[in-house]
C-alpha cells in the first residue's frame, strides 16, 4: 500500500468511527495531497509537528487575508500586524494540535508509521 492508498484508508476509517469529513481530512490537508506534499492525516502528527503546520499556516494565512479584506491597506504598522499573526498563529496551531492529540488517544489511534488501516 503506497502512502496515497494509506492516507485514502486512514480517512475512510476515521469517517467509521464517527470522525466527520472535513475533521478527518481538513481543507488545507486535502490540498497539501493533491500537490504531493507527503503528509498524514492531522490525528497522526505529533503535538508539535501538528502545533508547526497549523500555526504557522495560520500565521501566514492571517496577514493576507487581511490583506485582501482591507483592499491593500493593513489596519495597523507591519510590525504590529506580523506580531498579531505570530501570536494567532501559535494560540491556534495549540489548540488545534491539542485538539488532533487528544481526539487521536481517544480514538486509540497509533502512529503513523505503525497504523494499519482497518479492512474496508
Amino acid at each position: 500500500m503506497d502512502q496515497r492508498e494509506k492516507i485514502e484508508a486512514a480517512v475512510r476509517d476515521l469517517r467509521d468511527r464517527g470522525v466527520g469529513a472535513f475533521t478527518a481530512a481538513p481543507p488545507m490537508f486535502r490540498w497539501l495531497w493533491r500537490f504531493g506534499v507527503n503528509l498524514p492525516p492531522p490525528f497522526f502528527l505529533s503535538f508539535g509537528r501538528a502545533f508547526a503546520i497549523f500555526g504557522g499556516g495560520f500565521a501566514v494565512l492571517w496577514p493576507a487575508v487581511n490583506w485582501l479584506i482591507r483592499g491593500g491597506q493593513l489596519p495597523g504598522p507591519p510590525a504590529l500586524e506580523a506580531a498579531t499573526a505570530l501570536v494567532a498563529g501559535a494560540l491556534f496551531g495549540l489548540l488545534m494540535a491539542g485538539y488532533f492529540r487528544l481526539r487521536a488517544r481517544r480514538l486509540r489511534l497509533p502512529d503513523w508509521e505503525s497504523y494499519a488501516p482497518r479492512a474496508a
